[in-house]
């Protein structure tokens, strides 16, 4: 269903904002960043082209997937000393809200919320949000009071 499609959309943005903001290097798995299937086969080393084959018309189908994972990309290539190798990055549970963590590295502050409800943030210290969904980070001066259920939140100083 469309809903269900959309629930799985927003997990795996969440999802590759963990992988290309944290720290070390991060790995994919082909046609991840557009929501690549193998249908349930979860060992496909003997099946068909059906189930392995990389079907390119869902990079237009879940563009939302593949702008945000381009944009989180971008933002980590141009930030290599705050997400990839930033020894005094720290992650913590967000007021106590198990599935909400607090990441601060470099200028940055990242708000990962993997709950079901809209949860609010503190943004002191910090002047911008970066939104990666376009495909191309940009900054804003409109801090959000919230980060949204099964959603991140990308802060600089």
């Amino acid at each position: 269903s469309t809903s269900n499609i959309s629930v799985i959309s927003e997990q795996n943005k969440l999802t590759a904002a963990y992988i290309f903001l944290a720290q070390g290097t991060p790995f994919i798995n082909g046609g991840q960043e557009f929501m690549r299937t193998k249908k349930g086969d979860h060992n496909s080393y003997q099946s068909n082209d059906t189930i392995n084959g990389i079907d390119l018309s869902f990079k237009e189908t879940y563009a939302d997937v593949y702008n945000t994972y381009k944009g989180l990309i971008a933002l980590r290539k141009a930030n290599p000393s705050a997400f990839g190798s930033n020894e005094s990055a720290t992650a913590e549970i967000y007021n106590k809200t198990a599935g909400v963590t607090k990441y601060t590295t470099g200028d940055f502050l990242v708000y990962f919320n993997a709950t079901e409800k809209s949860v609010e943030i503190e943004s002191t210290g910090y002047t911008k949000v970066i939104d990666v969904t376009s495909g191309t980070p940009t900054e804003s001066t409109t801090l959000p009071a919230s980060v949204p259920a099964k959603s991140f939140v990308i802060l600089k100083k």
